[in-house]
């Protein structure tokens, strides 16, 4: 629109469009001074960048984290339900409960005990359920088998 070609160009329309622009849009700041923060520390940083995922505790102090098993060590409280599992950038892997790093060990699959000791429980066959023939569902239209008085049956 202001018929510019080149970059001595461009950058003279600047200095003169930047200054009105500036008045037009800017917003006085609330406080003087500088506002920034402290840059956290690198252990801060460590647990900033970190992938986090919250896992459910079981009743014997175990978590699942992808498809393996951690023991909880030194787990105080049985009414914990839930800690989070950080996986720092460097491969590591640390869990935290309110703040605070518990220590963890893995634990082979095998070993924790099932309700069932492990038996699978012999399936009991399915019971088919048929309809009664007053059921709302042999009226209904949706049904495949559904016949109605004015449809001719066609021979098999």
């Amino acid at each position: 629109m202001a018929g510019i070609r080149t970059k001595e160009a461009a950058n003279d329309f600047l200095t003169e469009y930047l200054p009105k622009h500036n008045r037009k849009f800017s917003i006085a700041a609330a406080k003087e001074g500088n506002l920034h923060r402290k840059a956290p520390s690198w252990e801060e940083l460590k647990r900033i960048l970190c992938l986090k995922t919250e896992r459910k505790v079981r009743n014997d102090a175990v978590i699942q984290h992808e498809n393996r098993l951690y023991q909880l060590e030194g787990l105080i409280s049985t009414r914990v339900r839930a800690v989070m599992v950080e996986e720092w950038l460097d491969g590591s892997m640390h869990v935290r409960n309110n703040g605070s790093y518990l220590r963890w060990r893995e634990v082979a699959k095998n070993t924790i005990r099932r309700p069932d000791n492990g038996k699978k429980m012999p399936q009991r066959p399915r019971k088919i359920t048929i309809p009664a023939k007053d059921h709302p569902w042999r009226s209904s239209k949706i049904n495949p088998y559904h016949r109605t008085g004015n449809r001719r049956s066609v021979p098999t």
